[in-house]
């Protein structure tokens, strides 16, 4: 990654221009990133699109950071720049564990950067505990995806946290038709 355009500390939407290998020009990428630095080596999922103001970008789903140590095979990377990337990659490896984790496990790279800024190092933990949790304390996500994110992670369909979880939400959307209560 050459260029950092734009990051949002709240969502993770970023902005961002990159040397793809054998490509003339920096490419744009869009997309939600915990955290992203000029100088990593980025492994990029997703699809072209054309913005009708910013012309052709690509929208990232997934992402993977390549091997720090490679890094030495790049030319025109000074020795001590070198050093502070893997000084901050170790840094952000807390983030690295739980953003794979989180997509292992069919969580969107959005909800993934949400996930983590909610729970930080103890991301993984809380959703493996009780991913229902997440329908509580993350907005945008709501049962369904709770229980889909449940299911990848092999939590029973007859687990606690799913019943209750499964009440508080049938009880909300009662509550958001209009019903008092419910027989």
């Amino acid at each position: 990654m050459e260029r950092l355009t734009y990051h949002s500390a709240e969502s993770g939407y970023t902005v961002a221009r990159l040397q793809r290998p054998k490509a003339k020009e920096l490419t744009t990428i869009v997309g939600s990133f915990a955290n992203i630095q000029p100088g990593q080596t980025l492994h990029l999922t997703g699809f072209w699109r054309n913005h009708p103001q910013y012309g052709t970008q690509f929208q990232v789903t997934q992402y993977k950071e390549n091997q720090i140590e490679r890094l030495v095979e790049v030319k025109g990377i000074a020795k001590k720049r070198i050093r502070m990337i893997q000084q901050a990659w170790e840094t952000q490896k807390a983030i690295k564990e739980v953003m794979v984790f989180l997509q292992g496990h069919g969580v969107s790279t959005t909800y993934a950067v949400k996930i983590y800024k909610q729970y930080g190092e103890r991301a993984i933990a809380t959703v493996t505990e009780n991913p229902y949790q997440l329908a509580t304390d993350i907005y945008g996500i709501g049962f369904l995806s709770a229980d889909k994110i449940a299911r990848n992670l092999g939590v029973p369909a007859d687990s606690e946290f799913r019943y209750s979880a499964g009440l508080v939400h049938s009880l909300t959307e009662a509550a958001e038709d209009g019903h008092c209560y419910l027989p």
